[in-house]
C-alpha cells in the first residue's frame, strides 16, 4: 500500500472521529439543555400548584407534578416545593413526603429534619414518611430513622405514623410488639390511639377489644392499664353500652381495668348522663368514689347545670354525691343565686355551708343589694354568718376576688 493510500485513509479515520464526536457532543448537550428545561419546567409545575387556591385544584395539579418524581427530576421538584413551602397545606404536605419516601425514604426523612423549621410540617414529613415505610414492609428503616427524632411533637406523630402503615400492612403482631416495646409514655399513647383508630376505621369495635385483651395484664411500663383506659374511652364515645359490658366482663382484680370506669361514665354523659351517673355509683368501688365523682359530676354539671342539679335533687341522701354541689353553685351562682344558695345550704359539714353560703351571698350582695338582702333576711343566720356575707359583698364590690 503507498503512502499517499495510507494518508488518505488516514485522514478519512480522523475525519471520521471528529464527525462522531461532534455528534456526540451536540446530542450530550442537547440532552443537558434539555434536561436543564424539564427542571426548571417541572419547579416551575410544583411551585404553580402549591399556589393554586381550590384545594381540589391544587392536590389534583400537585399530583400530576409529583407523578414525575424520579431520583433524577427529585432536585427540581424539591426546589419547586421548597421555593413556595409558605402554601404548603395539611394535603400538600403529606403528598409529597409519600412520593419522595416511595423511593428514597432515608433522604425524605433526614430533609425533613433539616430543611422543615415548621414544627407541624416536619411531623406531616415524618410521619408520612413513616407511614410509607410501615405500609411497605420496612419497619426496621422507620424505627431507626424515628430514633433521630428528638422533638416529641415531631416524634408522637411518626410512632403513628409506621403504626398505622403496618396495620395497612395487616401486621397487627408488629405493631403491638412496638408498643410494648415503647419506653417513652407520650410514644406509647399515640401508637394505642393509632391501633385503637385503625379498628374504628373499619368499623371493628369487638376487634380492638380482642386485640387490647390479648395484651398480657403483667407487660412491662403497665402497657395494658394505658391501653385499656384509652380504649374503653374511644369505644365509649361510640357505643357506651359495649363499652360498659366490656368493663364489667373484666375480672374484679384486674387493677388495669379499674380507672375504666371513670373514663367510661365520662364520655357516656356526652349521650345519656342520668344513666352513666347511676351506673358508675353501682360500679365505683370505694377507694375510687371520691375520684369517680368528681370527675363525672364536673363533667355533668359543665354540660348541662339544670340536668344535673334535677338529677342530684332527687338522689337521697347524697353521701358521695355531696361533692357535686360545689359544682353545681359554681355555674349556678351568678345567674342563679337564689337557687346556689339552696344547694349551698344542703352542705353537711357546717364549715364549708358557712363558708360557701358567705361567698354566694356576698357576691349576689354585691350585684342585686335588693334581692340579697331579701334572702338574708329571710333566713336565721347567726351574726357571724352576715359578718361574712358583708365582707365578701366589700371584696366582691371591689374586684378583689375571683372564684
Amino acid at each position: 500500500m503507498s503512502d499517499d493510500v495510507q494518508t488518505s485513509k488516514g485522514m478519512g479515520a480522523t475525519i471520521a472521529v471528529v464527525v462522531l464526536g461532534l455528534a456526540i457532543g451536540g446530542g450530550l448537550g442537547w440532552w443537558q439543555a434539555e434536561e436543564t428545561a424539564d427542571a426548571e419546567a417541572l419547579e416551575a409545575e410544583v411551585a404553580t400548584a402549591l399556589r393554586t387556591i381550590d384545594p381540589l385544584e391544587r392536590r389534583t395539579a400537585l399530583l400530576d407534578a409529583l407523578s414525575k418524581m424520579r431520583p433524577e427530576t427529585l432536585p427540581a421538584l424539591r426546589a419547586g416545593f421548597e421555593s413556595e413551602f409558605r402554601f404548603a397545606d395539611s394535603c400538600s404536605v403529606p403528598l409529597f413526603a409519600a412520593t419522595w419516601a416511595d423511593f428514597d425514604p432515608t433522604s425524605a426523612f433526614d430533609a425533613a429534619i433539616r430543611d422543615w423549621d415548621n414544627i407541624a410540617k416536619r411531623g406531616q414529613m415524618t410521619t408520612e414518611i413513616a407511614y410509607e415505610l410501615g405500609r411497605s414492609g420496612r419497619v426496621d428503616r422507620a424505627k431507626h430513622l424515628i430514633s433521630k427524632l428528638t422533638t416529641a411533637r415531631v416524634r408522637f406523630p411518626a410512632w403513628g405514623g409506621l403504626v398505622a402503615g403496618m396495620l395497612q400492612n395487616s401486621d397487627l403482631v408488629g405493631a403491638t410488639d412496638i408498643l410494648v416495646d415503647q419506653p417513652d409514655t407520650g410514644d406509647r399513647n399515640r401508637i394505642v390511639e393509632s391501633i385503637i383508630m385503625h379498628f374504628i376505621r373499619t368499623q371493628d369495635l369487638e376487634g380492638a377489644m380482642a386485640w387490647v385483651d390479648s395484651i398480657p395484664a403483667d407487660a412491662p411500663r403497665k402497657v395494658k392499664k394505658s391501653t385499656f383506659r384509652l380504649a374503653a374511652r374511644y369505644i365509649a364515645s361510640l357505643e357506651p353500652q359495649a363499652a360498659v359490658e366490656w368493663v364489667e366482663a373484666q375480672p374484679e382484680d384486674a387493677d388495669y381495668a379499674r380507672i375504666a370506669d371513670v373514663v367510661v361514665a365520662e364520655e357516656w354523659i356526652e349521650q345519656d348522663a342520668p344513666a352513666a351517673m347511676d351506673w358508675l355509683l353501682n360500679r365505683t368501688t370505694p377507694g375510687d368514689r371520691v375520684l369517680a365523682i368528681r370527675t363525672t359530676m364536673k363533667r355533668f354539671v359543665e354540660r348541662s347545670p339544670t340536668e344535673a342539679s334535677d338529677w342530684l335533687e332527687k338522689q337521697e341522701p347524697l353521701g358521695d354525691l355531696e361533692i357535686g354541689i360545689r359544682a353545681i353553685v359554681r355555674e349556678l351562682r351568678e345567674d342563679q343565686p337564689a337557687k346556689a344558695l339552696s344547694w349551698s345550704e344542703r352542705i353537711e359539714d357546717p364549715k364549708d355551708r358557712e363558708k360557701m353560703i358567705a361567698f354566694v351571698a356576698g357576691q349576689w350582695m354585691a350585684s342585686d343589694p335588693e334581692a340579697a338582702k331579701a334572702w338574708v333576711e329571710s333566713k336565721e343566720l347567726p351574726e357571724a354568718t352576715r359578718e361574712k356575707i358583708e365582707a365578701e359583698r366589700l371584696e366582691a364590690a371591689e374586684g378583689a376576688r375571683k372564684w
